[in-house]
Parts: C-alpha cells; structure tokens; sequence
C-alpha cells in the first residue's frame, strides 16, 4: 500500500476474462471487472477520488460523480494524487499535471525521469517524493517553469503530507521503526518522531499530525511538536484520514473505521468490507468499497 498527501493507493487482482468457444462464457461487462487501483484525497478545492485511472470529483462541491479527467486509453495511469487550492495535482510516471476547476486550464511539469510519485501542496509549494526512495522534492508554483529541488532525508519516504512551507514525511526505518520528519523549503531537515513499529501513513488537520504504524496511532502538535500515543486503533488498521479536529481510521478487509476526535471520543463505524482510499471531509469522510470502488459519504457523528 502506497499514500500520496493523506491520498492511500490500493492494489487488487484484476479480473481478466477470457472467450472461451467450447462453454460459450462471455467476458463480464467492464463495470464487473475489480478495481486495480484506487487513490482519494481531499483539499480546499474538493474530494477526488481515482479509479483504475479516471478521475473525478465526488464533494459537494460539484455534481456527484463528475469526471474530471478520463482514464488514458493505454498506460501510463495515474499513479500520484494531490488536491490543492486551485488545481488537482496528477501526476503519472514522473509528470505532473495540474487540472484547474472547471479544466480551464492544466500546468505540467516533470519531476522525475519515469517514477511514481507521491504528491502534496502546501503554501505555493508542491511536494513530490518518489516512493521508498530517500529524497523530497518541492517546486515553487509561483515560478515558471517550475523547478524541482530535491532534499535528502533519514530513511525511505511512505507517505507525505504539507501545511505552510513545511512537508511532513513518514519514513520506513532500519529495524521496522518509523521516522516522521518535517522538511523545510530550504531544506532543513528535523526529526520529530522515531518510534518502533512498521509506517504505515499520516494524515495532516489544520495543526495536528496523525501517524499510524504497527504501534497504533499517535498524534504530534505541529506548532510545539509534543506527541500523544499510541492510541488504541481496530487491529488491521491501514487506512487513515484527517477531518476538522479528528481523525478516522479504517481496516480495509474488514470495513471498521474508528473516528477519534481531539476531546478523545471515539465513534465506530462499519463501512463494508475491502474499504479503500479514504478521505476526510468537513462533514463526513469518503470511501470506497467493494470490488467495484464504489464511492460511499459517512456522515461523522455528531460531538455534541
């Protein structure tokens, strides 16, 4: 399981099906064959959820279901995802494209020779970073062209998030341990957390990070960076998603999600089983379900 900028990609066997002339069996309809791939993310502009290379917004923000960008006709497909304030970040095989409301107008730019690409916007930064490799790349999109500078970090990148100028990277570690670190536009580099237990992926609110490993979940204070945790999770937790002053975690093979909430309350959902690619809302979060990936809105409970 790869995550792009609180965005999670899933992958699942593909049903391929085959004309036989002796039984007769016809191939299924298109819409019967399992999703490969799935991403989802949410920003100031929407949700966006990707499947199986067509992207389309599913918020209220805009009509349910609205293709943004079809599926390619042949390879390459999406393989990164990051929704920012004026654009939807894709990128496929090192480029990146940026889709603004509306497709009035897409920017490009290539970031890598022929990688995937983890993706995050941040304050008129965008964040790549090429999957267990152990480099962050920002570009400034106020520049034209853009240009990518690169920043060494302490481990294998799994996940990455933004807020201001700063990313926020999760890193595997010798010794199953996971490594947060905030990297700066300049390129300083600062550990904030070093903690036993395989990463699994993190998830950025408004001043609150969520880090979830074998260990459970924890959570850092962006401005002060003390840490709480672990905090208990569902066994078989790989999912997570930030929303307004929570956090919802998700088994994907069973569909049990726990939404945790600042206060410390926490509100049990079960969403369907193989739930995948999951993210946060102001009102309720988004995820996807079954073999088809069919988008499904839950409403979060109420703290009152």
């Amino acid at each position: 399981m790869i995550k792009a900028g609180g965005v999670v990609v899933a992958a699942a066997a593909v049903g391929v099906a085959i004309y036989n002339g002796t039984t007769g069996e016809r191939p299924p309809p298109q819409a019967l064959v399992p999703a490969a791939t799935v991403m989802a993310d949410a920003g100031p502009s929407g949700v966006v959820i990707v499947r199986d290379g067509a992207v389309i917004r599913v918020d209220e923000q805009s009509p349910p279901g609205r293709l943004v960008i079809p599926a390619p006709r042949r390879a390459p497909w999406p393989d990164g995802l990051a929704v920012g304030r004026f654009r939807v970040w894709v990128s496929a095989q090192g480029l990146v494209r940026g889709y603004a409301r509306g497709g009035r107008s897409v920017r490009a730019v290539r970031v890598t020779g022929s990688e995937a690409l983890l993706l995050a916007e941040g304050n008129r930064l965008l964040w790549a970073a090429t999957p267990y490799s152990d480099v962050a790349r920002y570009g400034r999109l106020t520049q034209r062209p853009m240009v990518f500078r690169g920043v060494r970090v302490p481990g294998a990148v799994r996940d990455i998030e933004a807020r201001g100028e700063d990313a926020w990277v999760m890193l595997a570690a010798p010794g199953r341990r996971t490594v947060v670190a905030r990297v700066t536009a300049g390129g300083g580099v600062l550990v904030v957390a070093d903690l036993p237990g395989r990463s699994t992926g993190i998830a950025a609110g408004t001043r609150t990070l969520w880090l979830l490993n074998d260990a459970g979940l924890y959570r850092i204070d962006m401005d002060t960076l003390r840490m709480a945790g672990p905090l208990p999770v569902q066994p078989g937790s790989d999912e997570l998603t930030a929303g307004p002053g929570r956090v919802v975690t998700v088994d994907s093979q069973t569909g049990i999600a726990l939404d945790r909430t600042l206060g410390g309350r926490v509100f049990t959902y079960n969403v369907g089983r193989q739930a995948r690619a999951i993210a946060g809302a102001r009102r309720g979060f988004w995820v996807t379900t079954g073999d088809q990936a069919t988008p499904r809105f839950v409403e979060y409970h109420s703290t009152s």
